[in-house]
């Protein structure tokens, strides 16, 4: 589904029909996803519902559920229970290929938790832990710290005990990246930006630690590290 391309007329489309397509499994992906790509667009008061359904499907194609995940994430959902099981849907489909490094495969994971984070308070940002360990790929490392600095932005938890894993796992990303002659590219510059926000939103004193640490490293590359990071926390 690629909301961008669709042509200029296509908004005018009878939803009915849209919803005929979408449900018409003889059409092509490529069909269907355009079909909804226009209910998306048009808000189509019946998609949240729609998505809640659909999502909980145990006999879902892989890529038709990524097709639907990629719609919730640009719908929004008021009503709890609705909201309750599209959140829980795109929490398990992340999981679902959370190891899977293909490019594809982390694009989809990216939707998902974007979407997923998003939605959730401060007690279910806990799963996003699962999404920091050693045998998940840098790109779905990355979007699952920004997903909790972007939940936190307000202020921290206010409980912290439960995200202590959670914080020394963003520490341990942010320090291997902290060493003198250390080779950094942009995906583990990035990488190290985010872990250091993520400390900072959820309360971690640690994230001054990585701060100090950077300053004293004095090199050109580490103090546009410290501007990205001063900005990240502002």
């Amino acid at each position: 589904m690629s909301i961008d391309s669709l042509t200029p007329g296509a908004i005018d489309q009878d939803p009915d029909e849209l919803y005929r397509r979408i449900y018409d499994e003889t059409l092509s992906y490529d069909v269907r996803g355009a079909a909804l790509g226009v209910l998306v667009l048009k808000e189509d008061s019946r998609l949240p519902k729609f998505f809640a359904t659909q999502l909980q499907r145990a006999d879902l194609d892989g890529n038709w559920r990524a097709t639907l995940i990629h719609g919730a994430e640009r719908t929004q959902f008021l009503d709890e229970n609705v909201r309750a099981t599209v959140k829980n849907c795109t929490l398990e489909f992340a999981r679902s290929i959370r190891t899977v490094g293909e490019k594809k495969s982390m694009t989809n994971a990216w939707s998902a938790l974007r979407k997923y984070s998003s939605m959730a308070d401060d007690s279910e940002l806990l799963p996003l832990g699962e999404f920091l360990s050693d045998d998940t790929p840098p790109g779905i490392q990355l979007c699952a710290l920004n997903g909790i600095s972007n939940a936190l932005w307000k202020e921290p938890p206010q409980v912290r005990e439960p995200f202590r894993t959670m914080s020394d796992r963003a520490y341990q990303i942010a320090a291997t990246h902290i060493r003198p002659g250390t080779e950094t590219g942009p995906e583990e510059a990035a990488l190290m930006i985010s872990a250091i926000d993520a400390l900072h939103k959820l309360g971690d004193s640690r994230a001054e630690k990585c701060v100090q640490q950077l300053k004293e490293l004095k090199s050109e590359w580490y103090e546009d590290a410290l501007q990205a990071i001063s900005s990240a926390t502002a």
